[in-house]
């Protein structure tokens, strides 16, 4: 096979690519009664008390849309890590979310939202700990198509614990990105 029908072949690839992406995107936004499965990466931005409090997993969950503006959706999350101290945490957690969305303009939609979150961390030394979320955020869905999409979002978040055995909590900031297939 020459250069010119190897390099023609990538390029009439790319420009079909493309061509899906642009008209594909042009008409795609939250609809009423799409439902489907998500993945996440989060992380929360607080080092305190010498521990790690759910401050970010990776998740897999599921999103279902009950009208064209609302988005409930439920996750499952995991962390493993070492702590400020060194010491190897585990954290397993369920989060509910509800989105609120905004607006949509060529292929964003905007929304608030919020979570709330229970799940349970260990530590190295075997001492465990039940963790409570409350939160709110802002962020962005960009529609690739009708049937998949990526999103992100920031916020500020409440969490609480305890550390050896005593109650505790922080407030701060969290930040998440993931994908979603909608069937």
């Amino acid at each position: 096979m020459n250069k010119y029908y190897s390099h023609t072949g990538w390029l009439f690839l790319v420009i079909t690519f493309i061509s899906f992406i642009t008209t594909s995107s042009l008409f795609s936004q939250p609809k009423q009664g799409l439902y489907g499965l998500s993945t996440t990466i989060s992380k929360g931005f607080v080092s305190s008390q010498s521990i790690s409090t759910n401050t970010g997993s990776l998740g897999i969950g599921m999103a279902y849309m009950p009208s064209d503006h609302l988005s409930l959706r439920g996750e499952l999350g995991f962390l493993s890590q070492k702590d400020t101290s060194g010491a190897k945490n585990s954290e397993f957690t369920f989060t509910a979310n509800a989105w609120y969305y905004l607006q949509t303009s060529e292929s964003v939609s905007t929304f608030l939202g919020g979570a709330i979150g229970f799940g349970s961390a260990n530590a190295a030394s075997g001492d465990g700990t039940s963790l409570f979320n409350l939160g709110g955020f802002f962020g962005a869905e960009y529609w690739f198509s009708p049937h998949f999409s990526c999103f992100g979002h920031i916020g500020l978040m409440y969490s609480s614990y305890s550390v050896a055995t005593k109650p505790a909590s922080d407030v701060f900031t969290s930040a998440a990105t993931g994908l979603t297939w909608y069937f």
